[in-house]
């Protein structure tokens, strides 16, 4: 099974994750190191999609507090679309919300499974990830050149 490029305190967010049931699939860095277009080690932290329905962001609540971050995420704030929240206590993890034209279903749907603690879990499909890195690449200008560079690998492979 291929690396996701998680480590650390991150490791513990997503155990905590998975102990809480929440839905989500990892995007980001690490599903870049997944489709093998940046190596493991250069993963600085974990981003994930999560279905954004109260009963799942209350397991996402329950996730973050037995991280002791200090931090919560809004229900109904959550339920919205294109929402980011930063989680730098105790771990770096940025938690999304699908944007206003993506469907979480056909995200997971279409995802690949990576075995993380003995679970399955969802990693963002490759056209996904593009579509995604394209929006990215529109949306922040400063990380630009990563998005770019990330981009360029998941066309060519």
């Amino acid at each position: 099974m291929r690396d996701i490029g998680i480590r650390g305190d991150e490791s513990a967010f997503l155990s905590a994750a998975i102990q809480n049931g929440l839905d989500f699939v990892v995007v980001g860095g690490a599903a870049v190191a997944f489709h093998e277009c940046r190596e493991p080690d250069d993963v600085d932290d974990l981003d994930i999609l999560v279905r954004p329905e109260p009963s799942n962001i209350e397991k996402l609540n329950q996730a973050l507090r037995s991280m002791n971050t200090g931090q919560s995420v809004d229900l109904d704030e959550a339920s919205r679309p294109s929402k980011h929240l930063s989680i730098r206590r105790n771990c770096k993890v940025d938690i999304l919300t699908p944007h206003e034209d993506e469907v979480y279903d056909e995200i997971k749907d279409s995802s690949i499974f990576s075995v993380v603690f003995s679970n399955n879990i969802h990693v963002v499909s490759k056209p996904h990830l593009i579509s995604m890195k394209r929006r990215a690449i529109e949306e922040f200008g400063s990380l630009e050149a990563k998005h770019k560079e990330d981009l360029l690998c998941l066309e060519a492979v």
